[in-house]
C-alpha cells in the first residue's frame, strides 16, 4: 500500500468518528493524557471511552490488513453526543 492509499484509509477512519470521539482519542494517543483525566473533563464514562478505543483499534488493524478493509462498517455503531 503506498503512502496515498494509506492517507486516504486513515481519512476514511477518520470520519467514522464524531468530533468528540476523534478529541478522546487524539489526548489519550497523541498527548498521552490519562483515561481517567479524559473522561472527567469530557464528561464520559469509562466504558463510552473504553468502546471508542477498541472500535479505533478496531479501524486501525483493518487498515494494515487490505483484505479486511472491505469489512470496514460504514458508521461507527456508537455515538457520543
Amino acid at each position: 500500500m503506498d503512502l496515498d492509499e494509506r492517507d486516504e484509509r486513515a481519512a476514511i477512519v477518520r470520519s467514522h468518528f464524531s468530533e468528540r470521539e476523534f478529541g478522546a482519542l487524539e489526548r489519550f494517543y497523541a498527548e498521552g493524557q490519562e483515561p481517567a483525566t479524559i473522561c472527567s473533563e469530557m464528561r464520559l464514562t469509562m466504558d463510552q471511552f473504553v468502546t471508542v478505543r477498541r472500535s479505533y483499534r478496531a479501524h486501525l488493524r483493518r487498515l494494515r490488513n487490505p483484505t479486511a478493509w472491505d469489512e470496514l462498517p460504514a458508521k461507527a455503531p456508537f455515538c457520543m453526543n
